[in-house]
């Protein structure tokens, strides 16, 4: 076979073979792989087919190059190999190096003789020569092989002054850390960013020390108000008792708590009130405050002279369901009726409190649906 013709591959030979049987089962015949398609799905594979199979010719002519490549590197190391050639690696081979530019010919330039001088030099066997750009500015040098360095220029590393940047401050970058280790919310990030500004105008103000100093005050803080306790109930069903944890605080300390308090103490309201408006024939009643309703007026009608109604509205919510560990239950909140609107429904002193939580009975495939099964939830 003639050097440059190229051999076909056996590919093309198979598939041709293919592609020349003849067949009358409807289906056409790809030309490039001679696979047999639907007429409506041929043209999308005869345009896959065709880049297949030239994706595979230049893969055929990137390994003919490969190997060519290959071959002239070995003919090269033969060529500098230590004292096989009195040839050094400036002198001219006949590899191909040249790259042309605006600039000139990258190819390598000879040197000068062994025994002859490089700008005043006397030059070496194995000097190595360095060349620059012409756009540089710079002159060539010629280094003896062992103080010849590459890479590295022997100046010390510049040390970043500021490495917390973008960040104006490290403490800046160290309260951000903080924020993104504790995976603080916008709201949180922001009150906490408050109450460190407000340190800053006074010093003062901040006496915390540490995690300890922390718990130690919240520790005291909670002998301040009423404590929760845990215990446990019994409810019988289906003639076994099941047991269910209960966690709450006592309604009665709680409201000796709110008594207690200086800041309350004007606003409660212990004596029954009626509110009627005139609609210009008689007086219609109406409620705007619990101690306005029928219910507190009959309590306080059925006290001993001198007794007082202490009112509380409880409910729980069974949108929220709280954790305890292992242990869930929808927190009971209560609210003192004896204070105003806007004291009772706000959030601050005087406001609702959580005074325990509902066990959650557990759902039972068996009894799931059963009327005596959901009876047995709400007695729970």
């Amino acid at each position: 076979m003639p050097k440059d013709k190229q051999k076909v591959p056996s590919v093309y030979l198979h598939t041709e073979s293919i592609a020349l049987d003849n067949h009358d089962d409807g289906l056409k015949a790809c030309p490039s792989c001679g696979g047999r398609f639907k007429p409506m799905g041929l043209p999308r594979h005869k345009a896959t087919c065709i880049k297949r199979m030239a994706d595979l010719a230049q893969d055929l002519q990137l390994d003919k190059q490969l190997r060519k490549e290959k071959k002239e590197a070995k003919k090269l190391e033969k060529q500098f190999a230590v004292g096989s050639s009195s040839k050094h690696v400036w002198e001219n081979t006949d590899t191909n190096f040249d790259v042309e530019d605006n600039y000139g010919s990258s190819r390598f330039h000879d040197a000068p003789p062994v025994g002859l001088n490089f700008m005043g030099e006397s030059l070496q066997i194995d000097d190595i020569k360095t060349e620059y750009h012409p756009t540089s500015g710079r002159t060539a040098k010629v280094d003896h092989f062992s103080d010849f360095k590459r890479g590295f220029s022997g100046k010390a590393r510049i040390k970043n002054s500021c490495p917390w940047q973008p960040f104006k401050s490290r403490v800046d970058f160290e309260f951000a850390e903080v924020a993104l280790e504790a995976a603080l919310n916008k709201d949180q990030i922001n009150r906490l960013v408050k109450v460190i500004h407000q340190s800053i105008q006074d010093p003062g103000s901040f006496t915390l020390k540490d995690q300890s100093d922390l718990y130690e005050t919240w520790k005291i803080a909670s002998h301040a108000l009423t404590p929760f306790e845990k215990t446990v109930i019994n409810v019988p069903y289906q003639g076994k008792d099941h047991s269910f944890d209960v966690h709450f605080r006592s309604l009665w300390d709680w409201a000796l708590d709110l008594l207690g308090n200086p800041h309350l103490s004007e606003h409660f309201v212990f004596d029954a009130e009626r509110l009627s408006k005139f609609n210009g024939d008689n007086f219609v009643q109406f409620i705007d405050e619990p101690w306005t309703a029928g219910d507190f007026w009959d309590i306080q009608s059925r006290l001993p002279d001198g007794g007082k109604p202490l009112c509380f509205i409880l409910y729980a919510d069974k949108t929220i369901l709280s954790s305890f560990g292992t242990v869930k239950g929808y927190p009971v909140i209560a609210r003192c009726a004896n204070l105003p609107t806007d004291i009772r429904n706000g959030t601050g002193v005087g406001g609702g409190r959580v005074v325990g939580w509902l066990p959650v009975v557990p759902e039972d495939e068996e009894h799931k649906g059963k009327k005596s099964f959901a009876n047995f939830k709400n007695v729970v």
